[in-house]
């Protein structure tokens, strides 16, 4: 069983007013950075600090020094089975109340099919098992980049509390009673 120190949990540190700290983690060159920079750039109520990591658990951080992280994104490149290697691996690194409405997984290279090394089967049985959003977009051009920073600040702003009622709980339970309407 892994070092309880080695699990990153959201309860471990207070909010901070007007910030919020997101956690990116997938392989290096994924695109994380290039979101992340699409995120800053964009005009919000409060501060976002995006955060970066190949992979989990965290490096100790006995200075107590790192931020509480409010929502944590799972990169994936189709084209790249070691990144789904490494998401597969990090999750067992989180506590599970980020899987309630504190985390998604991001998809790269989902058009591009001739170079894709991991099945997209694989991908949403991963995003099902820990019922987290699964988010498909290409990071090749700006456009791209700032469509998912679009979405990821829209995830945020809900996770953080900065969505006047509206919580990860309400989007949820509304996501499940709309694929329960559509089953029948």
């Amino acid at each position: 069983m892994e070092d309880e120190r080695e699990i990153l949990s959201r309860f471990n540190k207070l909010p901070t007013s007007n910030q919020v700290t997101a956690l990116f983690v997938g392989a290096k060159d994924i695109g994380k950075h290039r979101v992340a920079n699409a995120i800053t750039k964009c005009n919000l109520d409060f501060k976002p600090q995006i955060r970066t990591a190949k992979s989990l658990p965290l490096p100790p951080d006995p200075e107590n020094k790192r931020p509480r992280i409010d929502f944590v994104v799972f990169f994936i490149d189709m084209s790249n089975k070691t990144s789904l290697d490494i998401v597969k691996n990090s999750l067992k690194y989180v506590d599970v109340e980020y899987f309630l409405g504190h985390c998604c997984f991001v998809v790269t290279n989902v058009k591009n099919e001739p170079i894709h090394a991991i099945g997209i089967q694989d991908v949403v049985g991963l995003s099902d098992m820990y019922d987290s959003p699964l988010i498909c977009s290409e990071l090749q051009t700006k456009q791209g980049q700032n469509c998912l920073a679009r979405k990821l600040v829209h995830y945020l702003q809900i996770a953080s509390g900065h969505c006047s009622d509206l919580t990860p709980m309400l989007v949820d339970v509304t996501k499940r009673s709309f694929l329960q309407e559509e089953e029948t």
